[in-house]
């Protein structure tokens, strides 16, 4: 039978890993750097000597791909989180936040975490929480406000995946509007100075968009033209009636998509 070798110094026989791992000291130099610059956030040590080392290596393996190709969903256990981590439950050691402050929800129905006093203070405000949202926390609700009284603020994170050629997403994006600057005069005289300039793969500009102009893919615009005659035959021009023939027909597309 082949053994392997899964991470320096850690042999698999079987598949199953020998309970006998190498000392912590020697398996933290592994660790992306990155994770461990909030290293307080975590009781680290603690997890490593407690956890089956399959579910250390799938959270170390994972840290060490780029941002953006990082699974969201693998992380070390709550149970290893110090009170210094922004997502940590204060309910948990704060008797006068249980209940109020901290993790609500479950697999199924979805988790939202509310920040306490003391976390908002510690990190310097919501913008923080949104920032960190961003960044780990995708799939889960981030709200201010105590639970069982009207939210202050709610925020979702919109996670787009990578195109390297397209996609078929539609696009809203943020920038400068149509007469606006869009400060982009070190980029030269071929792009547009107001809104955003639309670039193709060759540096040219094809298009001019502005700032919360929708966007849509191919097969939604194709379907939009194809189909907007027979709902507004009216030949004089109305922006207002275009908006609401063409949002009509992109909520028919996505019931189809």
């Amino acid at each position: 039978m082949v053994e392997k070798q899964i991470y320096p110094g850690a042999i698999i026989h079987a598949n199953k890993v020998r309970s006998n791992k190498k000392p912590y000291s020697e398996w933290v130099k592994t660790v992306n750097p990155e994770y461990l610059e909030n290293s307080d956030w975590y009781d680290l040590e603690r997890a490593y000597n407690e956890l089956p080392i399959e579910e250390l290596e799938e959270w170390r393996l994972n840290g060490l791909k780029p941002i953006e190709e990082r699974n969201s969903a693998i992380h070390l256990s709550g149970d290893y989180k110090t009170s210094k981590h922004p997502t940590y439950d204060d309910g948990l050691t704060h008797p006068e936040f249980k209940g109020r402050y901290g993790w609500f929800g479950n697999d199924k129905e979805g988790w939202e975490f509310r920040p306490s006093p003391r976390q908002l203070n510690m990190f310097g405000g919501i913008e923080y929480y949104r920032d960190y949202w961003d960044r780990n926390e995708p799939e889960s609700t981030l709200i201010l406000g105590e639970k069982g009284r009207p939210d202050v603020w709610t925020y979702k994170s919109i996670k787009t995946k990578k195109f390297k050629q397209g996609g078929q997403m539609n696009v809203i994006p943020e920038g400068a509007l149509h007469a606006r600057k869009n400060n982009m005069e070190g980029a030269g005289e071929d792009f547009t100075a107001k809104g955003i300039p639309v670039v193709s793969n060759d540096g040219e500009q094809v298009a001019e968009i502005e700032k919360n102009e929708i966007v849509f893919n191919k097969s939604v615009t194709d379907f939009i033209e194809e189909n907007y005659k027979k709902f507004y035959n009216d030949e004089t021009s109305n922006s207002e009636k275009d908006e609401l023939v063409v949002l009509h027909l992109y909520k028919i597309k996505c019931l189809h998509l």
